[in-house]
Order: structure tokens, then C-alpha cells, then sequence
């Protein structure tokens, strides 16, 4: 795998973790509770916040699901100045995500 390959999806690695932790940190909820909210374990859910692993296909449609967040926009690049990351009000299904332009699409391969 060359490094921009691997550098790219570390990046989306990186946005769905800290997403991921913003959403249960405004959940008001710990690790293990957010993990049994969506049937996994809390090393796996630990895994996803620290951007060490991302979640397969079915596991990204769930946490879409739970986190009411869409796909696009969890793995947005710009996570500190992205207004639906900020804001929580989301495009609509089709519209691209803040200035970066992304569309939904097939989500980055679980690695």
C-alpha cells in the first residue's frame, strides 16, 4: 500500500474518532454505554474514537443510525470548522457536507 493510500485513510480514521467522541461526550455518555448502545464492545467502540480502526460497512450504517450524523459528514475532514459538525444541523440526503464539498458516497474500507 503506498503511503498516500494509507495516509488517507488514517485521516478517515482520525475525523469518524473524533465525531465519534463528540457525539458521546454530548450523549453525556461513557465508552461502555455508547459501545452497548450499539452492541459492541467498549474496546471496539475505544478503537474507533482513537482512529486505530474503523467500523465495517454494517457497524457504519448503526452508528449513522444511532448518532442521527450522515456518513459524510462523519468522516469530514474539516472536524473543527465544519458548520455540521459544529452545529449538529446536517445537509440534506444528497447535498454536499461544508465547503469541502463531500457528497454521500460509499464509505472509506474498513482496515
Amino acid at each position: 500500500m503506498d503511503s498516500g493510500h494509507h495516509s488517507h485513510h488514517y485521516s478517515a480514521r482520525i475525523a469518524l474518532g473524533m465525531r465519534l467522541k463528540r457525539w458521546r461526550m454530548g450523549q453525556d455518555l461513557n465508552i461502555a454505554n455508547a459501545a452497548e448502545k450499539l452492541g459492541v464492545s467498549t474496546a471496539t467502540w475505544g478503537h474507533w474514537e482513537t482512529g486505530e480502526h474503523l467500523p465495517s460497512g454494517d457497524l457504519l450504517l448503526a452508528i449513522e443510525d444511532l448518532t442521527h450524523i450522515p456518513l459524510h459528514v462523519l468522516f469530514c475532514p474539516h472536524f473543527d470548522d465544519c458548520p455540521y459538525a459544529i452545529d449538529g444541523h446536517f445537509p440534506s440526503p444528497g447535498q454536499p457536507c461544508c465547503r469541502c464539498g463531500a457528497v454521500p458516497s460509499v464509505a472509506p474500507a474498513a482496515s
